[in-house]
C-alpha cells in the first residue's frame, strides 16, 4: 500500500475507477451475456448489453489514459489492485 500522498492518490484514483465504473458494468455484461439465460431462461436484453458495452469502453479508455503515463494503474509500484479483478474472467 502506498505511503506518500501522491502515490496514495494514484492508488485511490485507480481503485475508484474500478469499483465505480469497471466492476458494475462488467457484472452487468456477465449477467446479461452469461448468467441470465442459465438462471432465468431469458435471452440477454440487447439494449442493456449495448449500453454496458459503451460504458465499458469509457472505463477502458480511462484506464488507457492512466497507463499512458504509468507502469501500473496504481502508480509506479505493482499493487494487488493492478492485477486482481475477478470480474474480468467473464
Amino acid at each position: 500500500m502506498p505511503t506518500d500522498s501522491a502515490s496514495l492518490g494514484r492508488f485511490e484514483e485507480a481503485a475508484s475507477v474500478e469499483y465505480s465504473y469497471f466492476n458494475p458494468v462488467v457484472g452487468r455484461l456477465g449477467w446479461e451475456k452469461v448468467f441470465k439465460k442459465v438462471i432465468t431462461g431469458e435471452d440477454a436484453d440487447a439494449s442493456a448489453v449495448s449500453g454496458a458495452e459503451q460504458s465499458l469502453r469509457k472505463a477502458l479508455d480511462y484506464y488507457e489514459n492512466i497507463l499512458e503515463t504509468r507502469d501500473w494503474l496504481a502508480g509506479t509500484v505493482h499493487a494487488r489492485h493492478s492485477c486482481h479483478n475477478p470480474a474480468t474472467i467473464v
